[in-house]
């Protein structure tokens, strides 16, 4: 079994840029490879990915997200995921009807890593109560130009 890594230097090439300085956990991946199989799950350390000798994989912790999508035409939708990848990629290929769908937020604007999926919903509701200048007062604070930030997390996309 080999363990292949994308590390977050691979993902946020500037670790000094505000958008990233948190939220470097939440893209370093590690690949399993065994037999033909692929797996690539979200790892708050690559490091925790551990075979032991009897070839037992110890699979890291899950990193639950919070995010916040956006329209073209600034319409906000904030929601809670154990995969942001694949939510991300659900969002944009429009695959899941709703509000959504309906409102066109394909746009990644802003995500918070958590490793405790209770303190996830909780922060979901909480932003979910607050005003939309408190919202974007938040998105502003990380992202000032509310550039994507899905192709960040893929290692290699633009």
């Amino acid at each position: 079994m080999q363990i292949g890594q994308y590390d977050s230097d691979s993902c946020h090439p500037d670790r000094s840029n505000p958008i990233f300085s948190s939220h470097l956990t939440s893209c370093e991946m590690v690949g399993l490879r065994s037999g033909g199989t692929s797996l690539l799950f979200s790892s708050p350390s690559p490091k925790t990915a551990v075979i032991n000798p009897s070839n037992h994989v110890k699979i890291p912790p899950v990193v639950y997200h919070v995010y916040i999508m956006a329209s073209q035409s600034g319409v906000l939708y904030i929601g809670m995921t154990n995969n942001l990848l694949h939510r991300v990629s659900q969002h944009k290929s429009k695959t899941i009807p709703g509000f959504s769908q309906t409102y066109n937020t394909t746009k990644l604007i802003y995500f918070e890593p958590f490793q405790d999926v209770r303190n996830a919903i909780a922060r979901e509701k909480q932003l979910k109560r607050w005003n939309r200048s408190k919202k974007i007062f938040l998105i502003e604070k990380q992202n000032p130009t509310w550039q994507n930030l899905s192709p960040t997390l893929i290692p290699g996309t633009k």
